[in-house]
């Protein structure tokens, strides 16, 4: 509990300062640069009886504009997940299409995670989403991930991991 306690007030800081440096942002300026989000998840899980369940996580992710065009942007992606006994970094990128205020994306991840056993083992996330942009506020109201690793060998079909975030554009 202290952990997430932790969390929370290290989000609220993050997020009392992007509002800060955003409200410098004249309105003239594309706000795509950088993108900031803090939201929830499930991790789909199975036991060996073949019968799933859900291991819930908070997910953190920031997203750096590399190369825009008129509507397509490509971004670097950082996002790091917390799960019950699991902490997951990953990096890659992802690509975006602007649809007015809809923004359809997919990104790919290579990182790490922990398990409960020492040292970090090698991950792989391959997952889309849906983007909403109101200014300079977002919302993921939804975005599926399937991530290869400790619990999901390679030969495996994957973990799917499903969230939804709301976060600062600037």
């Amino acid at each position: 509990m202290r952990t997430f306690s932790r969390l929370v007030l290290f989000v609220g800081f993050i997020f009392a300062t992007v509002v800060a440096v955003s409200s410098q942002v004249h309105c003239q300026e594309q706000k795509d640069r950088i993108i900031l989000t803090v939201g929830a998840g499930a991790d789909e899980l199975t036991d060996f009886l073949n019968t799933s369940y859900y291991e819930y996580a908070i997910k953190i992710a920031a997203n750096a504009k590399v190369v825009s065009g008129s509507n397509v942007r490509l971004g670097g992606k950082f996002v790091f997940d917390k799960l019950e006994n699991i902490k997951r970094y990953s990096a890659g990128p992802e690509l975006s299409y602007n649809i007015k205020f809809v923004e359809p994306y997919a990104h790919f991840l290579l990182g790490a995670e922990t398990y409960n056993v020492p040292g970090r083992n090698f991950t792989r996330t391959v997952g889309a989403g849906v983007r909403l942009n109101f200014g300079h506020v977002v919302l993921n109201p939804f975005q599926v991930d399937s991530t290869r690793g400790v619990r999901a060998p390679f030969g495996s079909a994957g973990v799917t991991q499903f969230s939804g975030s709301v976060g600062i554009r600037f």
